[in-house]
This record gives structure tokens, C-alpha cells and sequence, in this order.
């Protein structure tokens, strides 16, 4: 078994924006250097911006969004409730990485929607990370698993921030807003990203040999359930919101839904084979058989890692056919098994593995300054 990891083709991408011409601090001491703070996280969405265009490295991205988000985040604690600063109306503008048009800025006036989109930048290149770990070739498979893992389960707890300190409380959503603000999609990306580091997991037990059937099956139907349910809330999304969004998105995790399940019924149909429960064996392979024939059809989609995810279902398809045809030829001339109906499968209760690593704020990159001082 193998997998493909959800990659971004785009990153939000913000555009420029001098916070000092919008939040002002009200004449006090210190007017200048305060003043200047202020005008620092403009330079640092500035730095943002280019290394999105031009770095080629996750590092230094995700450095670079961690320096804009930390000093945004204070920006949003300092100015909340508190009189020493006036704003002006100002509209913040991104690109966003999950519409339908990838070439059209957005602008909101809520600076909730510029914080969200700074949380969700650093969670995409966490995401990302993880699928240039698993391309390294100079390091042992295990290895880069665990780290690949260990990504996507940071990318999911920077998902849990954004959702718990922002989202949840960002009450007035206008129209004007990207669609991966939206709290669905923010919780389908949490759990895709759990989902893919579970399958990581799967992948190093069964490469080491080191872990039962049986558990392996119950992580696969855990895997399942987390696309399954990510599916269910993309699906619940109002009408404007799924047209915003592109389809690419819940294809892959459709995709991944047809695909794990196939996989847990392999791994259960060689269970009941070697159990000598030939009939039952047929049953489920004839059930993943079945579901990967719609691979047959061609391409779908392109973008987010499709065209890796159905290349390797259709891979798939092609050994568990094979495997489905030497099965039931041996139960058709040998052991001559009734052959269990779909309806009569059954299925092991889903066992979880991991959950989010818990984000911590970035520390500042310049000095704090403390725009609330008299």
C-alpha cells in the first residue's frame, strides 16, 4: 500500500499592505517607535509575499509566515477594545489558494479574514512540507513518514487555532471573503490532514512488518471515517460557497474515501483467506473491485495531488482485480464457498492514532512595542 499526500498548487497569496496607514496609534509618548512597529508587519506581509513568489524552499516560507502571523496576531490582541488606537477603513486583499479562480483577489474590510488567511498560509505550508519529506530520496522511508506525519499533525493544530481563537468567533461573514475561511472547509482541511498522517502511519507498519493485520485494518476504517466526514461538511456549504470552491478539493477526498475503503477490504479479504473463510475472502475483494472501476473513466481532476491519487487507485485496481480473479477462480474449482453478499460484510470498529499537535504562537521577529502605553 502506498498513499498520496493533498498538496497545494497555490498558496494565499496577500497583497501589500502598510498597516501603518490604517492603525494608528493616538499621539503619545513614544509616537514614532510605535508608529514604526506598525509599519513593520506591513514589511513583513511584504516578506511574506515574495517568498511565496520566490522561494524554493518550505523552510523558508514558513519562516516567513511565521514572522507575518506573529506580529498580526499582536496586532489583533493590542487593537482589540482598546482606545489608544483609531482605525481607519481599510480593505485587506489575498489570492486565494481553494477557489474555482485561482487569478481573482479578494477584499474584505474584516480583519478577521486577514488573520485567517495568514493561519491558513502557514498551515498549507505545513501541509506541503510534508509531501517534499516524502519526495526526499536520501532518507530512510521511516524516517521521512514520521516527519511527513509530524507536519500534517502541526498543520492540523494550526487548523484547531485558527478555528478556536478566529473562526469561532467571526460571527458576520461578508461575501467578499475567500472560501477557505469558511468553517467547513477549515475542519474538512483539519481532518484531511489527520487522515494523511494516519496513512503514513499504515504505510511504515506494513513496510515494518511490525504491526497486526487487524490494527492496520482498524487505523484504515479511521482513515475512512475522517474523509468521510470531511466530505460530509464540504458538501454541506451554502450554495455561494460551493461554487467559490473548486471541485478539485472534495474529488480528492472522495477519491480517498473509494480508495481506503478498497484498501480495508483487501486487507480483510486476506484475513478471512488465510482464516480459510474463502467465500467471505471473494465478498469484499468483489466490493473493492467493484468501487475503483470508476477509475476506468480517465482523469477527473488535475490539480492538489488528483492526478497522483488516481494513478495510484488505478494501480491499485489493477492488483486487487488480479487478486479478486485468483481468489474466486480457487473458490469456484476448489472450495467451492458460498460467496458472502455485500450487505453481509462486516467491519471492525475504526481505531484512532493521531491527533493535532498543539500550535504555539511564533515568537516576535523585532521587539515588541506596546502600542496601548499612555
Amino acid at each position: 500500500m502506498s498513499t498520496s499526500l493533498f498538496a497545494f498548487d497555490d498558496y494565499p497569496v496577500p497583497e501589500p499592505l502598510w498597516y501603518d496607514k490604517f492603525w494608528i496609534p493616538k499621539k503619545c509618548t513614544n509616537q514614532k517607535e510605535k508608529n514604526h512597529y506598525i509599519f513593520q508587519i506591513g514589511q513583513y506581509r511584504s516578506n511574506l509575499r515574495h517568498a511565496i513568489q520566490t522561494s524554493t524552499t518550505s523552510d523558508h516560507k514558513i519562516k516567513a509566515a511565521e514572522a507575518f502571523l506573529a506580529l498580526l496576531v499582536d496586532l489583533s490582541v493590542q487593537a482589540k477594545d482598546n482606545d489608544k488606537i483609531s482605525r481607519n477603513d481599510c480593505y485587506f486583499q489575498w489570492r486565494p489558494c481553494l477557489n474555482a479562480d485561482l487569478s481573482e483577489f479578494m477584499q474584505c474590510s474584516a480583519f478577521e479574514m486577514d488573520l485567517s488567511m495568514a493561519f491558513i498560509t502557514l498551515a498549507a505550508m505545513y501541509s506541503n512540507s510534508a509531501c517534499d519529506e516524502i519526495a526526499k530520496t536520501d532518507v530512510e522511508l521511516e524516517t521521512k513518514i514520521s516527519h511527513a506525519a509530524q507536519r500534517l499533525r502541526q498543520a492540523a493544530g494550526i487548523i484547531d487555532y485558527l478555528l478556536i481563537n478566529v473562526t469561532e468567533k467571526w460571527t458576520a461573514l461578508p461575501k467578499g471573503r475567500p472560501t477557505e475561511t469558511v468553517k467547513p472547509v477549515l475542519q474538512a482541511l483539519k481532518l484531511i490532514f489527520l487522515a494523511e498522517a494516519e496513512q503514513l502511519a499504515i504505510v511504515k507498519g506494513l513496510n515494518s512488518g511490525q504491526t497486526s493485520v487487524s490494527v492496520l485494518i482498524k487505523l484504515l476504517r479511521h482513515v475512512s471515517e475522517q474523509y468521510e466526514q470531511a466530505d460530509t461538511l464540504l458538501a454541506s456549504l451554502s450554495p455561494f460557497d460551493t461554487k467559490l470552491l473548486t471541485p478539485e478539493v472534495r474529488l480528492f477526498v472522495q477519491t480517498q474515501i473509494i480508495l481506503t475503503r478498497a484498501h480495508t477490504c483487501k486487507y480483510l479479504a486476506e484475513t478471512a483467506y488465510k482464516e480459510e473463510r474463502y467465500g467471505e475472502a471473494v465478498g469484499y475483494l468483489k466490493k473493492a473491485t467493484d468501487s475503483l472501476n470508476i477509475f476506468n473513466s480517465g482523469d477527473v481532476g488535475e490539480g492538489f495531488g488528483l492526478v497522483n491519487l488516481q494513478n495510484l487507485a488505478r494501480a491499485e485496481h489493477e492488483k486487487i482485480k488480479e487478486q479478486y480473479r485468483i481468489y474466486k477462480h480457487e473458490n469456484d474449482t476448489i472450495y467451492f464457498s458460498p460467496v458472502t453478499p455485500e450487505a453481509e460484510l462486516k467491519y471492525p470498529q475504526p481505531k484512532q492514532l493521531f491527533s493535532s499537535i498543539e500550535f504555539t504562537l511564533p515568537a516576535l521577529p523585532v521587539s515588541r512595542v506596546d502600542l496601548r502605553a499612555s
